[in-house]
């Protein structure tokens, strides 16, 4: 988070003060998740919540305005048509986690995937363009 003062967090221990946009918009996307932590800071207010056992993130401005997304989740919960892509190359590795990284210019996966041999990290974007970030040989 840096030394700068403009990222400097403050747990949230009242839902009063959280923006009232922003725990709207929050629960029209996730619902109510158990364990949900809000946090504030000068630029908006940033939530961590727990869904599969992951700890998923999402961030907003000051206004209640959402800025974006992080959501983590196995293999099953990856939209079809995503999957199928990243299958398409990468048969033989099990995939381990997805990371959705959703903006407002779009959405994006970062997936974890995994072999006898290998670890591979992929970013895969909305027009099917994949790019391996790293990969580890055992």
């Amino acid at each position: 988070m840096g030394n700068d003062s403009t990222n400097i967090y403050t747990i949230v221990a009242d839902m009063n003060s959280v923006n009232k946009k922003a725990a709207s918009d929050f629960k029209d996307r996730f619902g109510n998740p158990a364990g949900t932590r809000w946090f504030s800071a000068k630029d908006g207010f940033t939530s961590y919540f727990k869904v599969d056992g992951f700890t998923d993130k999402v961030c907003y401005d000051k206004k209640g305005n959402w800025k974006y997304s992080t959501i983590f989740y196995g293999e099953s919960k990856m939209p079809k048509d995503v999957r199928a892509e990243v299958k398409s190359v990468y048969y033989d590795m099990s995939i381990i986690q997805v990371e959705e990284i959703q903006t407002l210019n779009g959405k994006g996966y970062v997936i974890n995937l995994e072999d006898n041999a290998t670890l591979r990290i992929i970013k895969l974007n909305e027009e099917g363009e994949m790019e391996t970030l790293q990969e580890i040989i055992r």
